[in-house]
């Protein structure tokens, strides 16, 4: 319910239910087709507790995880939206502005730090999973193969396959160590896993509003950046003559967003709600191009630019004449139009 509530990832939950689901079941269907092949080729005279002995251990009852997942899958219909939050990630998913001009959500390259680290993790990957000495378990090798399908489509999407990637190769790895031991009692470490739960612990209080700006440095735990346009909006919510169409960074509509609701953005940093055309606009105008017909277009009437992402615009506005510079700082400019006569 939480996750359903704070990012669009919730999605990939409800995968990874739905193919353990389905590796448990095939498990338990794989078990019972080879204990019926067994009996049917059962040798007369030869005790049934050596045959028994050839089959897998007994798996627990599916029904609990059944019952705890369909319980999960429930919980993310707590939400605003309720069961429409899966057509918003649809969309999200399906929009062109997302895939075609967000990096992140371009396929892995090895032309790229993160892309070779990928890739490097995956032939280490192969290669475990090639001479370790037993099999892997039917329920992590398909979530293997699932997330890595979606790492491969979207670079963003690489995390994901980490989390499900290294729970695999690790157990697959310590095959090629020695001889698994049998754990006698609780599986584990009790001591380490203490502590493991404690430094989790630890990193989500630091995280958390009420303590990141006491504990953390400044620079890290500050609730605002320091590229955030704080004098600059408010510069602008002091004067009468507001802007009736503010042309921004992206970055800016989010703080104006939560800042200065009453003003209407151009643009802002949930890139799905926006159609593509208006985001290569976006673009084109933020370097320079086609100034006066994009201007134009959207009926401009004011300008918060950074000073450093969009200086060819800035540039272009003062060659061009007709624009005030009402506000200036080290990060942010403010332009309006002059009224016309």
């Amino acid at each position: 319910a939480l996750w359903v509530n704070i990012h669009g990832s919730f999605v990939l939950g409800s995968v990874l239910i739905a193919i353990t689901l389905v590796g448990e079941w095939l498990k338990r269907y794989i078990a019972s087709w080879r204990e019926a092949a067994s009996w049917a080729s059962k040798p007369i005279g030869v005790p049934e507790d050596v045959l028994s002995r050839a089959e897998p251990e007994g798996l627990p009852p599916l029904l609990p995880l059944l019952l705890w997942g369909a319980a999960t899958g429930l919980a993310l219909l707590i939400n605003p939206r309720g069961p429409q939050v899966l057509g918003y990630v649809r969309n999200l998913l399906g929009t062109s502005a997302v895939t075609s001009l967000v990096t992140e959500w371009a396929p892995p390259t090895i032309r790229d730090t993160g892309g070779m680290i990928f890739f490097l993790f995956l032939f280490v990957c192969i290669g475990v999973l090639t001479y370790a000495r037993r099999r892997p378990d039917l329920t992590d090798l398909l979530l293997f193969l699932a997330f890595l399908w979606n790492a491969l489509g979207a670079s963003r999407n690489i995390v994901w396959f980490g989390f499900v990637a290294t729970l695999l190769v690790v157990v697959q790895a310590s095959t090629l160590i020695g001889a698994p031991r049998k754990a006698r009692g609780a599986v584990g470490s009790p001591t380490l896993n203490a502590v493991l739960i404690g430094v989790l612990g630890l990193l989500l209080t630091l995280a958390l509003p009420w303590w990141k700006q006491t504990l953390l440095p400044p620079s890290v735990g500050a609730l605002l950046s320091e590229d955030t346009p704080v004098a600059a909006v408010a510069y602008m919510r002091s004067q009468p003559d507001r802007p009736h169409h503010l042309f921004h960074t992206e970055a800016y509509g989010s703080y104006l967003i939560w800042q200065a609701p009453e003003q209407p953005v151009f643009i802002d940093t949930r890139i799905e709600l926006y159609p593509y055309e208006q985001w290569r606009d976006y673009i084109n105008l933020g370097q320079g191009n086609n100034v006066a017909a994009l201007l134009q277009k959207y009926d401009i009437d004011a300008l918060l630019l950074d000073t450093e992402r969009q200086k060819p615009l800035i540039e272009a506005i003062r060659r061009a004449g007709g624009w005030v510079e009402r506000y200036k700082d080290s990060r942010t400019v403010y332009f309006t139009r002059v009224p016309r006569q």
